[in-house]
């Protein structure tokens, strides 16, 4: 847990970036996103080891007090909404997951309805058109689970979607290009905890990475990670592929080395980024900011 804020520039391993003051309490298993007009907001986790709903946004390079979610949140899921909204669904409070949801609007947070199916934390939300969310994986009611489930935003409806090949938990995921030859958006599933997979029935760190096609209901093999990571955040690149920073694995609590996928086709492999964390971490959050809000050279 850590309250120290840092810029990575990933698009040049040679540029120097000034980090953004320290945030307010050190914090572990918050959601960040960006709010309206492009703000940078955190919320909820692990504040001082307290479970919190407490948020902080990034105004004039400071970090303010911002609208409290409904509840408080520690291993939820976010999802930024194509309309400048910020979505987070799930999470734990005390020994109890959540099954509720909420929106970041311009007047506060929202709750939003209908409930999930199901309790979850641990998972990950990624947002796969402008009408449809999609919640993959977590602890769902206490138990890795590979159900994922598509939220259709306009219509607060639910349904199920694809299940994984492996049930994870703490794992990472986004949107990445389908091949080298495509322009077609997939989404990609990598790393965390899967239960019993050696056979001893103790929680492992896997390097597996699955991909789901647009218009398929059967997750694929995607290109494994060099070592089991879990804890991990996934953002997104500008040519298509994605980058996967920090985390834990079986040797190293807190990683500082980020991985980059060009695309998820079958010649695809993980590169190591000369970029690295001052500080390593673990069940972090870690999202893109416009260029405007940061120094780097």
């Amino acid at each position: 847990m850590t309250d120290i804020c840092e810029v990575i520039n990933l698009k040049s391993s040679n540029s120097t970036c000034k980090n953004l003051p320290n945030f307010p309490v050190p914090v572990a298993g918050a959601i960040g996103g960006l709010g309206f007009k492009e703000t940078p907001i955190i919320c909820g986790g692990l504040q001082i080891d307290n479970f919190s709903n407490k948020c902080y946004s990034l105004k004039n390079k400071e970090w303010v007090s911002s609208y409290s979610m409904n509840s408080a949140r520690v291993a939820a899921a976010a999802a930024q909404l194509q309309d400048g909204k910020l979505f987070v669904s799930g999470g734990i409070i005390g020994s109890d997951s959540l099954n509720s949801t909420e929106e970041l609007t311009e007047e506060g947070w929202r709750k939003n309805t209908p409930f999930l199916p199901v309790s979850i934390a641990s998972h990950c939300m990624v947002q796969i058109n402008s009408t449809t969310v999609m919640i993959i994986g977590g602890s769902q009611n206490q138990e890795y689970k590979a159900n994922t489930f598509y939220l259709n935003i306009k219509e607060q409806t639910w349904s199920e979607g694809p299940k994984l090949a492996n049930a994870r938990a703490a794992h990472s995921c986004g949107r990445i290009r389908k091949d080298s030859n495509s322009q077609e958006i997939s989404i990609i599933v990598a790393g965390g905890i899967v239960g019993g997979s050696d056979n001893t029935g103790f929680p492992n760190i896997t390097t597996s990475v699955e991909i789901l096609d647009k218009g398929s209901n059967e997750w694929r093999k995607g290109p494994a990670l060099p070592f089991g990571i879990a804890g991990s955040q996934m953002v997104e690149v500008d040519n298509g592929g994605v980058a996967l920073i920090g985390g834990g694995s079986d040797s190293e609590l807190y990683l500082d080395t980020i991985f980059q996928l060009s695309h998820g086709g079958k010649n695809a492999g993980w590169t190591e980024m000369k970029q690295k964390l001052t500080t390593g971490r673990n069940s972090h959050t870690a999202f893109l900011v416009p260029d405007i809000i940061v120094d780097c050279s």
